[in-house]
């Protein structure tokens, strides 16, 4: 359960390593010049993911991803439902993100509790050397 009222779940992106594509190679260029494949989950309090996207290359950022997403087309008209994202994501009636240079008080309470509520989501964050990632062929 979260202490967002209305939280049905967490929402967060990650590189995965691929071996660059002969074809549209360029786009899986990350921004760190590495070939890679974004994979878009949610998760909900009970660490179950409750969606996966391995639809797009690396170049592409997480809030370009979450625009095209199913589980966006989905969410954006119901009412009192949220997923709890971070920076990369821009706020929506249906994602709530944290606030940028919050100021003393309530907004940085509120950001402090929006990464303690994200926990679940950074777990499934591939655990490797620091600055590679897992690789895997396409």
């Amino acid at each position: 359960m979260y202490k967002f009222p209305t939280a049905i779940g967490v929402i967060d992106c990650t590189h995965i390593g691929i071996l660059k594509p002969n074809r549209h190679g360029d786009e899986y260029i990350d921004r760190k010049g590495k070939p890679t494949s974004i994979v878009q989950a949610t998760c909900d309090a009970r660490e179950m993911f409750t969606s996966v996207d391995v639809s797009w290359p690396g170049s592409m950022h997480d809030s370009r991803i979450w625009r095209n997403s199913q589980t966006r087309s989905q969410l954006i008209n119901k009412a009192n439902v949220v997923l709890l994202g971070d920076d990369g994501y821009d706020i929506e009636p249906c994602l709530m993100t944290p606030f940028s240079n919050p100021t003393p008080g309530a907004a940085r309470n509120y950001n402090k509790l929006l990464k303690q509520e994200r926990v679940t989501i950074e777990l499934f964050r591939p655990t490797e050397t620091p600055g590679s990632y897992p690789t895997v062929c396409l």
